[in-house]
Protein backbone atom coordinates (compact mmCIF):
# COMPACT_ATOMS: atom_id res chain seq x y z
CA UNK A 1 0.00 0.00 0.00
CA UNK A 2 1.45 3.53 -0.83
CA UNK A 3 0.71 6.59 1.31
CA UNK A 4 -1.28 8.98 -0.27
CA UNK A 5 -0.23 12.54 -2.20
CA UNK A 6 -2.54 15.03 0.06
CA UNK A 7 -1.27 18.98 -1.80
CA UNK A 8 1.08 20.67 -3.15
CA UNK A 9 1.44 24.27 -1.97
CA UNK A 10 3.47 26.90 -3.10
CA UNK A 11 5.28 30.01 -1.47
CA UNK A 12 2.97 32.08 -1.54
CA UNK A 13 0.02 29.75 0.22
CA UNK A 14 2.51 28.63 3.02
CA UNK A 15 3.07 32.22 3.66
CA UNK A 16 -0.53 32.42 3.99
CA UNK A 17 -1.11 29.96 5.97
CA UNK A 18 1.73 30.55 8.17
CA UNK A 19 0.52 34.56 8.77
CA UNK A 20 -3.24 33.74 8.72
CA UNK A 21 -4.42 34.27 12.60
CA UNK A 22 -1.09 34.76 13.45
CA UNK A 23 0.29 37.83 16.30
CA UNK A 24 3.92 37.83 14.59
CA UNK A 25 4.86 41.67 14.21
CA UNK A 26 5.48 43.69 10.96
CA UNK A 27 8.75 42.79 9.61
CA UNK A 28 8.82 39.06 10.88
CA UNK A 29 10.65 36.72 9.07
CA UNK A 30 8.96 33.22 7.75
CA UNK A 31 10.81 30.82 6.33
CA UNK A 32 9.05 28.74 3.60
CA UNK A 33 10.26 26.89 0.77
CA UNK A 34 9.24 27.42 -2.71
CA UNK A 35 7.15 24.54 -3.19
CA UNK A 36 5.82 21.84 -0.93
CA UNK A 37 4.26 18.11 -1.49
CA UNK A 38 2.98 16.87 0.96
CA UNK A 39 2.29 13.16 1.65
CA UNK A 40 0.24 10.73 4.49
CA UNK A 41 0.16 7.42 5.35
CA UNK A 42 -2.12 4.94 6.66
CA UNK A 43 -0.77 5.90 10.27
CA UNK A 44 -2.02 9.37 9.07
CA UNK A 45 2.01 10.32 9.36
CA UNK A 46 2.95 12.97 7.07
CA UNK A 47 5.95 13.46 4.92
CA UNK A 48 6.62 17.19 3.31
CA UNK A 49 9.07 17.53 0.56
CA UNK A 50 10.26 20.52 0.10
CA UNK A 51 11.10 22.16 -3.16
CA UNK A 52 13.95 24.85 -3.80
CA UNK A 53 14.29 26.58 -7.16
CA UNK A 54 17.82 28.49 -6.79
CA UNK A 55 17.89 30.32 -9.83
CA UNK A 56 20.43 32.79 -8.01
CA UNK A 57 23.03 32.70 -5.49
CA UNK A 58 22.68 33.84 -2.23
CA UNK A 59 25.63 35.11 -0.27
CA UNK A 60 27.77 32.28 1.66
CA UNK A 61 26.85 34.06 4.85
CA UNK A 62 23.09 33.01 4.15
CA UNK A 63 23.44 29.58 3.28
CA UNK A 64 26.02 28.76 6.10
CA UNK A 65 24.35 31.08 8.81
CA UNK A 66 20.92 31.00 8.25
CA UNK A 67 19.48 28.96 5.19
CA UNK A 68 21.22 24.97 5.62
CA UNK A 69 21.36 25.42 9.48
CA UNK A 70 17.65 25.83 9.92
CA UNK A 71 16.27 22.67 7.02
CA UNK A 72 19.45 20.64 8.45
CA UNK A 73 17.12 20.99 11.54
CA UNK A 74 13.83 20.86 9.74
CA UNK A 75 15.35 17.40 8.39
CA UNK A 76 16.66 16.31 11.71
CA UNK A 77 12.91 16.83 13.55
CA UNK A 78 10.52 15.61 10.61
CA UNK A 79 12.66 12.04 9.88
CA UNK A 80 10.45 11.60 6.67
CA UNK A 81 10.94 15.08 5.45
CA UNK A 82 12.97 15.67 2.03
CA UNK A 83 14.54 18.78 0.91
CA UNK A 84 15.26 19.29 -3.17
CA UNK A 85 16.98 21.85 -4.60
CA UNK A 86 16.59 22.32 -7.98
CA UNK A 87 18.62 24.16 -10.18
CA UNK A 88 19.75 25.01 -13.70
CA UNK A 89 22.97 26.09 -13.24
CA UNK A 90 26.58 24.21 -12.68
CA UNK A 91 27.71 26.97 -10.69
CA UNK A 92 25.22 27.12 -8.36
CA UNK A 93 24.86 23.33 -8.01
CA UNK A 94 28.16 23.10 -7.53
CA UNK A 95 28.11 25.98 -4.85
CA UNK A 96 25.10 24.07 -3.27
CA UNK A 97 27.11 20.48 -3.29
CA UNK A 98 29.61 22.54 -1.61
CA UNK A 99 27.70 24.42 0.68
CA UNK A 100 26.53 20.69 2.02
CA UNK A 101 29.99 19.24 2.29
CA UNK A 102 30.99 22.04 4.51
CA UNK A 103 28.21 21.23 7.02
CA UNK A 104 28.87 17.44 6.37
CA UNK A 105 32.42 18.12 7.45
CA UNK A 106 31.64 20.09 10.13
CA UNK A 107 28.82 18.10 11.98
CA UNK A 108 31.46 16.85 14.90
CA UNK A 109 31.24 21.07 15.60
CA UNK A 110 28.88 21.49 18.86
CA UNK A 111 26.90 23.22 17.29
CA UNK A 112 25.76 20.84 15.11
CA UNK A 113 26.40 18.27 16.91
CA UNK A 114 21.96 17.75 17.24
CA UNK A 115 22.18 17.65 13.70
CA UNK A 116 20.97 13.74 12.10
CA UNK A 117 23.20 11.92 9.95
CA UNK A 118 20.54 11.20 7.57
CA UNK A 119 19.55 14.66 7.37
CA UNK A 120 22.29 14.59 4.99
CA UNK A 121 20.77 11.51 3.03
CA UNK A 122 16.99 13.85 2.30
CA UNK A 123 19.17 16.82 1.16
CA UNK A 124 19.03 16.38 -2.19
CA UNK A 125 21.08 18.49 -4.55
CA UNK A 126 19.59 18.36 -8.58
CA UNK A 127 20.42 19.26 -11.55
CA UNK A 128 16.69 20.92 -13.55
CA UNK A 129 18.29 18.62 -16.72
CA UNK A 130 17.96 15.60 -14.19
CA UNK A 131 15.53 16.72 -12.19
CA UNK A 132 12.12 14.48 -13.62
CA UNK A 133 14.68 11.22 -13.52
CA UNK A 134 15.32 11.75 -9.88
CA UNK A 135 11.91 12.88 -8.70
CA UNK A 136 10.85 9.76 -10.33
CA UNK A 137 13.33 7.54 -8.54
CA UNK A 138 13.32 9.28 -5.33
CA UNK A 139 9.52 8.39 -5.40
CA UNK A 140 9.64 4.84 -6.15
CA UNK A 141 12.26 4.38 -3.72
CA UNK A 142 11.27 6.56 -0.33
CA UNK A 143 10.23 4.01 2.14
CA UNK A 144 7.61 6.77 3.67
CA UNK A 145 5.68 6.80 0.38
CA UNK A 146 5.96 3.20 -0.76
CA UNK A 147 5.57 2.10 3.07
CA UNK A 148 7.98 -0.05 4.02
Amino acid sequence: KKSTFILAQSERRQMYEKKDMSKAKKGTLFHVSDYVLRFENQMAEVSNWHFEIELTLKSQNRYTKAIFPKYLRLLTQKRNAQLIYVTPSNIIYNSLDMFKEYFMLKKQDEELKSIDASAFDRLHIVSSKEFNGVLKKMLEENDFINER
